[in-house]
């Protein structure tokens, strides 16, 4: 499916960006509750101030979901620092600044980084600083 929608944007002229999932949408089991997560590396904020571009860009570690995850799941052991690097790189050719922000206790919030600051307003006597 992925595959299909990225062709179908660069059919459009765009250039598409791939970026590896760590983990796709399961179920978390938290005691009696089951939350669905979704894990990735898109949910960044992409900031720019004085021609500085920063991406605040979600992390997660293998020890916060191992065991988490329905017996569904094999947790890909060992691939969470490899894909971390490779989406540090591309912000990074895509001439951002990666700035990792752990992102384990929010995911189950159904966003990270990008959904919790979306609706926050900074003053601008903080933006000079």
């Amino acid at each position: 499916y992925l595959s299909d929608r990225k062709e179908d944007i660069e059919d459009l002229g765009f250039e598409v960006v791939t970026l590896p999932m760590p983990l796709p949408t399961y179920v978390v089991e938290e005691g009696d509750l089951e939350i669905e997560t979704d894990l990735n590396y898109t949910n960044s904020l992409l900031i720019n101030v004085d021609d500085k571009k920063s991406a605040l860009i979600p992390t997660f570690t293998e020890e916060a979901w191992d065991g988490r995850f329905s017996d569904l799941l094999v947790l890909d052991r060992g691939k969470f620092d490899d894909y971390q690097q490779r989406v540090f790189a591309a912000y990074r050719d895509a001439g951002f600044q990666p700035v990792p922000v752990n992102a384990d206790n929010i995911a189950p919030a159904k966003g990270t980084v990008h959904c919790a600051t979306m609706q926050t307003a900074i003053p601008a006597e903080l933006l000079q600083q």
